[in-house]
């Protein structure tokens, strides 16, 4: 049941700050002394600004109420619940809205202001700061992954080129970023794979990997930032004037020997984000927009009730043989099309990783950290051969449902993507290995 509250002492500006926004929604961190909310952030809706005039109120409580429910009631069942964050639906006035909307503004970056707080929505999602621990203030490290297409497709109605590359080293011709990154280095869970894949989100992490430190962001490759990773890893607490370039270096080394341990701890989550994407996408988008034209009248976007449906609809398809494609129903091509709009909300989304140091020695302990709202888990893992340890928590992020009206764009990105890819030189392609 989605817990809905009224808290008036919370509508303050004072009380939030900025810090962190994506496309969509921006992010405010509380910093009120009232011990309730230590370890909560604010998530608010975006909108173009020339559409804050408009006086068509198009939220409604059930908009927000999908919002919130899919990622618990939809998709956690399929990937785990103990991934998956519990979140409150905080009533927002629009006074309050338009405060924060001042206060943040010389925080924003300016590739981001052309959109500002969507002053007409009801409702924000007040959730955990993942990027903390709200029961301890020791150094915190945190790491953000978004690991985008973890495997080669296989539908029969592709363009061949896709059985060669994965879509994300496709994108990136069509896109002109230089990255050697490749996912499939990352799901492939080879520790030599792995570790190359972390050190290219490292030297390259565009919108792929985000560092935060005391839950403040980090830029990575800005302002000698690995020297932000000393008190962390508890070195020399000196100058950083006086740190050599081998310290530098180590600290990088140190960073991806963490990420590297922790994600082979975690490897069932890979395992099943990667099994996830590829069986509720077997047909590929171009697949899909062929059922979509021909069901198009027949389709809306799901209640949740109606995805949960679709869940355990899912759940026995892929126990029993499949229906070739050519004789599906009306039914089972719409359910192939719901299943194609929950694996791209996987492909989309962000795992979290926070660390501590910590003195504990029993790897195996799992403790809880606590606010008066949330519970999470925390884990402990070892670390190097001076019996280092950290604890750690681990959350997935950013399970929005997609519209089935974005399919058509799907389509058309698709098509563009590979169609520009075709056009590269065969020696510069990347090829991919599953």
């Amino acid at each position: 049941m989605l817990h809905i509250e009224v808290i008036p002492e919370l509508y303050h500006k004072n009380l939030w700050k900025y810090k962190a926004e994506g496309n969509v929604n921006v992010v405010l961190v509380f910093i009120g002394k009232n011990e309730r909310f230590f370890g909560t952030v604010l998530r608010l809706r975006k909108t173009i600004i020339s559409n804050q005039d408009t006086s068509i109120d198009n939220e409604t409580f059930e908009d927000q109420h999908l919002s919130v429910s899919y990622a618990s009631s939809v998709i956690g069942p399929l990937l785990g619940d103990e991934y998956i964050s519990k979140s409150i639906l905080l009533k927002v006035p629009q006074t309050f809205l338009k405060e924060l909307s001042k206060a943040i503004l010389p925080m924003r970056p300016e590739n981001r202001i052309y959109k500002d707080i969507d002053f007409n929505q009801h409702y924000g999602i007040l959730t955990y700061d993942h990027t903390i621990f709200a029961s301890d203030t020791n150094p915190t490290l945190s790491i953000e992954l978004k690991p985008k297409w973890a495997f080669l497709p296989s539908s029969p109605f592709i363009n061949s080129e896709k059985f060669h590359s994965c879509r994300f080293c496709m994108h990136k011709y069509f896109k002109k970023k230089v990255s050697n990154y490749c996912p499939l280095d990352l799901f492939s869970l080879d520790e030599v794979r792995l570790k190359r894949a972390i050190k290219e989100l490292l030297s390259n992490p565009n919108n792929n990997l985000k560092m935060f430190i005391q839950g403040m962001q980090i830029h990575i490759g800005q302002d000698d930032w690995p020297t932000q990773l000393y008190e962390f890893f508890n070195f020399d607490q000196s100058s950083t004037d006086h740190k050599t370039q081998h310290q530098i270096v180590d600290q990088k080394n140190l960073l991806v020997m963490l990420l590297l341990c922790t994600i082979l701890e975690e490897q069932i989550l890979f395992k099943r984000l990667k099994q996830l994407q590829k069986t509720l996408d077997e047909l590929d988008i171009e697949g899909i927009y062929k059922l979509f034209l021909e069901q198009r009248s027949n389709l809306h976007d799901p209640t949740i009730e109606e995805w949960q449906l679709i869940v355990k609809e899912y759940e026995q398809r892929i126990k029993s043989p499949s229906v070739p494609h050519l004789s599906m129903d009306g039914a089972q091509m719409r359910q192939r099309i719901y299943e194609f709009l929950m694996s791209t909300t996987l492909k989309d989304c962000s795992i979290i990783f926070t660390f501590q140091k910590s003195r504990f020695s029993d790897e195996t302990k799992v403790a809880d950290d606590t606010s008066l709202f949330f519970k999470e888990k925390v884990k402990f893992i070892p670390f190097s051969s001076d019996k280092i340890y950290f604890k750690y928590k681990v959350n997935v992020i950013d399970l929005d449902p997609k519209s089935v009206t974005k399919i058509p764009y799907y389509y058309d990105l698709d098509a563009m993507i590979v169609n520009n890819y075709m056009k590269c030189d065969d020696i510069t392609k990347k090829k991919c290995i599953e």
